[in-house]
């Protein structure tokens, strides 16, 4: 993400995967009740993606690509890049 945004990398000093995840679990929570019941919009964070981290997960692209599935986004770079102007685009970073 740094090289695209053309950043220098900076290591963060190290923080256990599971603290990290349930902040994240807890922010989700408070902004997925204030969403539904507040502002009746979609929540910035939501808990079901954070349910992954820390975990080891691997996918296997083969089969589709056997079927001639065509990806939108076969280079990392560019979709991180797209991903990142997306976000710069609706204010979030």
């Amino acid at each position: 993400v740094a090289e695209v945004m053309g950043q220098k990398f900076s290591a963060l000093p190290p923080i256990p995967v599971g603290v990290v995840k349930a902040l994240g679990i807890l922010a989700a929570n408070v902004t997925g009740f204030f969403a539904k019941h507040v502002t009746h919009t979609r929540p910035p964070i939501e808990r079901d993606p954070l349910e992954y981290l820390g975990l080891d997960v691997v996918y296997d692209i083969q089969k589709l690509q056997a079927l001639g599935f065509q990806f939108e986004y076969p280079d990392a770079h560019k979709g991180i890049r797209d991903t990142l102007m997306w976000y710069k685009e609706q204010g979030w970073i």
